[in-house]
């Protein structure tokens, strides 16, 4: 079941990064204003650009969070997670591609459809291929692959 939120999406509320769980700023400072692209009205005047040094740090925190509790997540804890993501998007995904809309100029008109389907059918399919053991082929872990992308699975395991 979805939960409800009174939070509501502003495009003027996007100022600050968010990395690691926190809303931070950028450590460059720089700024840029988002237009529609349909009619290049302003979407947010003040959104923060990430640099080299965000991406970074980001990266570093991303690294160690795998190295965290989720890596040592049964499958079926992983689906678990995934489906808690579908159950709170469920609520807010309206909201979150309406203001993709805006910023792409894609026609509002497709979200309840074709967008908000794609979404949470894509992470419905993620949570049945994580409930699914895949071994790694010897010949990708000798690259040094130790897991395999979605692509590489539907490669390897079609059907």
């Amino acid at each position: 079941m979805a939960t409800t939120t009174n939070k509501t999406l502003s495009p003027s509320s996007f100022d600050k990064l968010y990395i690691n769980g926190e809303y931070v700023e950028s450590c460059s400072g720089e700024r840029i204003v988002v237009r529609n692209p349909k009619d290049n009205t302003i979407v947010a005047e003040n959104v923060p650009i990430a640099g080299q040094a965000d991406v970074d740090v980001a990266v570093t925190h991303a690294e160690a969070a795998f190295t965290g509790p989720w890596r040592s997540f049964s499958a079926a804890q992983r689906s678990a997670c995934f489906l808690k993501l579908v159950d709170i998007l469920e609520d807010r995904l309206n909201d979150i591609l309406t203001l993709d809309s805006l910023t792409t100029g894609n026609p509002v008109s497709l979200i309840p459809t074709r967008e908000k389907n794609y979404i949470k059918s894509c992470l419905m399919y993620y949570c049945g291929l994580i409930a699914i053991p895949h071994p790694v082929p010897k010949s990708l872990a000798n690259q040094g692959l130790s897991r395999m992308d979605g692509q590489a699975k539907r490669r390897l395991f079609p059907g």
